[in-house]
């Protein structure tokens, strides 16, 4: 059998076995398998229906999240689940504001639009790929009508720039020691 030898010219010997010679690339391995929802779709369905049953439902956080325990997206579910829940009181009062009628909007929709604004808000991801994860997580909880209310930017707006007459909202909280009853 013959010997490959990786060095810093050979990248791709490198790649396809170590120093041993063993295969690093197993072929057995098969391809993500494709779905018709965006990347992080099925995560922000799911995480808005703990949040709902959380905000709706009035059970703790690790109950709803307990539903989720076999999932693949675990982790990203409880982090954006818990994300949401420790800003809900910030970002639910700011998505009745944009809303025009907020009484007509579902439980399970409305935590969708607040995981959504927690996306958009407080993580890395840029607000295109939230806002597209969102109208397919909307189509993933059966809501399809409600597609066209995903939040556009962070500030609710189209171009961009915040709404006149409403401040901001902080973006982080205050500190636990300057808070007295």
């Amino acid at each position: 059998m013959p010997t490959v030898r990786a060095s810093w010219g050979g990248a791709l010997a490198s790649k396809t076995r170590d120093f041993a010679g063993t295969p690093v690339n197993h072929p057995e391995k098969s391809p993500p398998v494709r779905t018709p929802w965006a990347p992080g779709a099925p995560a922000l369905a799911a995480a808005a229906r703990a949040v709902d049953e959380v905000v709706s439902g009035g059970r703790s956080a690790e109950t709803a999240l307990a539903a989720h325990e076999g999932d693949a997206q675990r982790a990203a579910v409880r982090a954006i689940a818990l994300g949401t829940i420790r800003w809900y009181l910030r970002l639910a009062p700011a998505l009745d504001l944009l809303l025009k009628h907020p009484p007509g909007v579902t439980g399970t929709v409305r935590s969708l639009l607040t995981v959504a604004a927690h996306q958009i808000e407080y993580s890395r991801n840029s607000p295109e790929a939230t806002v597209h994860a969102s109208v397919d997580a909307a189509r993933l909880l059966g809501a399809e009508r409600a597609t066209g209310l995903a939040p556009r930017t962070p500030h609710g707006s189209s171009s961009g720039s915040r709404p006149r007459g409403r401040r901001p909202v902080p973006r982080y909280s205050p500190p636990t020691t300057a808070i007295r009853p």
